[in-house]
């Protein structure tokens, strides 16, 4: 599928939405999990094909000449940054994981240890905030982002 994503600007932006699609289904199966090391390893590959995507997105809609392959890369790097600021707020998936990381931590080797407790930090963070509060910051990334690119945009004219 990566490999079409350079074939015309639609295929950028239908693989953000199966991306989106295919990590929310992650997400459901992540909240099922019993074990901390399965739940690190899942979203770890939610992370991997979200990062596929804005990473591609990134490059064509910096890099490409035309005006619609740029919108559509933009499309696509907004939509896979705001499901990246949805999932870091989840307060479900912020307590399944504070959850597995109290009842006993499987997860032996130093890296998956930093990792664990990165996550914790910024799940302990959203976990203080109200829903309003939540919003208002993703609300806030998202717009930030958007001036970012207005900017850039107007800055290489």
């Amino acid at each position: 599928m990566v490999l079409n994503l350079f074939s015309k600007p639609s295929c950028i932006t239908k693989l953000a939405a199966n991306t989106e699609i295919s990590v929310r289904n992650s997400l459901e199966t992540v909240l099922k999990l019993k074990s901390l090391s399965e739940m690190i390893n899942e979203l770890d590959g939610m992370s991997d094909k979200m990062c596929l995507v804005s990473d591609s997105s990134e490059c064509v809609r910096r890099l490409h000449p035309e005006v619609k392959w740029r919108r559509a890369a933009d499309y696509s790097f907004q939509t896979i940054n705001s499901l990246m600021n949805e999932f870091n707020s989840d307060r479900n998936l912020a307590s399944k994981f504070c959850s597995l990381a109290r009842d006993g931590n499987d997860c032996q080797d130093s890296e998956s240890k930093i990792v664990i407790e990165a996550f914790k930090k910024d799940f302990e963070l959203y976990d203080r905030m109200n829903d309003a509060e939540i919003s208002k910051i993703n609300k806030l990334k998202e717009a930030i982002e958007v001036a970012s690119n207005e900017f850039e945009r107007a800055s290489s004219l």
